[in-house]
């Protein structure tokens, strides 16, 4: 019975993480778009959309691969935990860098301000940075 109550525990946690973020949305679209109006909240909309299409394409896969990997007996964890970060870091402080430089031109292009690219992609690099802490953690 106890393996039970640990697999409904983590589904319940797990599901509460997916369920609640969108159940909040459902009462806080109307909030937000009578606060910022319709035109901001579609700026908002539409610079979350493209925060999660780059944080996808930023973590690349790399949180299931290193579930993958990090159970295996052949792998040492160690090594697996530090390729893995490195690999997220080094690839996150590129894409910043470059981004970086050329966020004015990304502001005019998708017609957004400059601050704006510039906390999403602050936002980005920090999502980034913390998914192999993340992964971690969970496996332990």
């Amino acid at each position: 019975m106890s393996i039970f109550k640990k697999l409904f525990k983590q589904t319940f946690i797990y599901g509460l993480a997916t369920v609640l973020p969108r159940t909040m949305a459902i009462f806080l679209v109307p909030l937000y778009v009578l606060v910022l109006g319709k035109e901001q909240f579609g700026i908002y909309a539409s610079l979350m959309a493209f925060l999660i299409l780059g944080n996808v394409m930023l973590s690349y896969g790399m949180e299931t691969t290193f579930f993958r990997f990090i159970n295996r007996e052949e792998f040492q964890k160690e090594k697996v935990q530090s390729t893995a970060l490195t690999s997220l870091t080094i690839s996150t402080f590129l894409f910043l860098s470059i981004t970086f430089f050329v966020r004015e031109q990304l502001a005019s292009f998708l017609d957004f301000k400059t601050e704006y690219i510039a906390y999403g992609l602050l936002i980005l690099a920090l999502d980034a940075l913390v998914v192999i802490p993340f992964v971690w953690y969970r496996a332990h």
